[in-house]
């Protein structure tokens, strides 16, 4: 799981790219490129048997990779990310 949630870090040049913008559409976006990291990680470790998780019980899913509840949770993640990302957490070379 900690390789899947290290990816973020490839999200650090949309970070600075939009990090102007108007804070719903930032968080929106993060959330949107989580879920698809979410689904692509998912349905390979699915295809190799190794899937941590299966949300096909749950009433808002997307196959069974991606909940839509847990958007706020994604939301909030990006824009902490970005927070984190663009302040003291990491120092330009």
């Amino acid at each position: 799981m900690f390789p899947i949630y290290g990816c973020a870090a490839f999200l650090r040049p949309l970070y600075r790219t939009v990090h102007k913008m108007p804070l719903i559409f930032r968080g929106s976006i993060y959330a949107a490129l989580i879920f698809l990291g979410e689904f692509t990680s998912g349905a390979f470790l699915a295809k190799k048997n190794l899937a941590p998780w299966d949300y096909s019980k749950n009433r808002f899913r997307i196959g069974p990779h991606i909940r839509l509840d847990f958007f706020p949770n994604w939301f909030l993640t990006g824009l902490f990310y970005e927070k984190f990302t663009l302040g003291n957490g990491f120092r330009r070379l």
